[in-house]
């Protein structure tokens, strides 16, 4: 999506929900977004829950064209623009929003882990 950021902006992929699958339908306007692990089993869930209408689409407007341009020639320019001569103060300022980054991930993980061992509990009650 780095090298088609309008296209994936018109369905509301952000850099924060990658990795990510749309699944669109442009005859009905609608698409899926699926966040989470890249494996086939997981994927084809998604997908097969889309055709079958049990997962939930929503609404666009419009499609953005896809970029003529080459993703080599995007990648380059970020890698280029990346490697060149940030000071001190871009370094910390990237060093401080990457470990906020990965503190909002342990986080949501570990909020994640406590509600599967909080639906396992419930499990074990109600079969009591």
């Amino acid at each position: 999506a780095t090298c088609h950021a309008d296209f994936a902006n018109s369905i509301d992929a952000t850099p924060d929900k990658f990795p990510a699958m749309a699944v669109i339908s442009p005859s009905k306007q609608r698409f899926h977004m699926h966040v989470g692990k890249f494996q086939l089993a997981e994927l084809e869930g998604t997908l097969e829950g889309v055709l079958s209408g049990k997962k939930a689409t929503g609404p666009y407007s419009s499609l953005a064209e896809l970029e003529a341009r080459q993703c080599s020639e995007v990648h380059a320019e970020i890698a280029a623009a990346m490697a060149g001569g940030g000071d001190d103060e871009d370094d910390e300022i990237m060093r401080e929003m990457m470990e906020e980054i990965k503190r909002k991930e342990a986080e949501k993980a570990a909020e994640e882990e406590s509600e599967k061992k909080s639906k396992k509990k419930k499990k074990k009650k109600s079969k009591k």
